[in-house]
This record gives structure tokens, sequence and C-alpha cells, in this order.
């Protein structure tokens, strides 16, 4: 699927996740299996609903975003 046929709030995100990472990853180590985890955790988990959203039939997915 081409980018111009995600939705750009996706491909937005996307970009987000990569700059969250990179910055995730210079992080020192005493904070880097606590607070990083959830960091990128969150971030992974909101790019998980936001494609399945993307691609489900039906709208009651999107009520729980």
């Amino acid at each position: 699927m081409s980018e111009s046929e995600q939705l750009s709030l996706i491909v937005q995100w996307e970009g987000v996740c990569h700059l969250m990472f990179d910055l995730c990853h210079k992080m020192p180590k005493r904070v880097r299996f606590s607070f990083v985890h959830r960091l990128e955790g969150g971030t992974l988990d909101l790019l998980t609903k936001l494609y399945s959203a993307r691609y489900q039939r039906h709208q009651t997915l999107v009520s729980t975003l």
C-alpha cells in the first residue's frame, strides 16, 4: 500500500515512533529497562490500535481509541 493510501495519522505516528525509538536508545541504562520499556510499549500499542482501526470492517474498535 502506498503512503498516499494510508491515513495521514498513521504516517505521522510512524514518524513519531521512529523518533521515540532513536531517543530511547540514547537514554542512560539506569532508566532504559523501566521508563524506556513503557515509552516504547505505549507507542507500539497505539500504532497497533491505529492499524487495527484502519483495517477493521466494523467501527467497534474506533470507539475504544
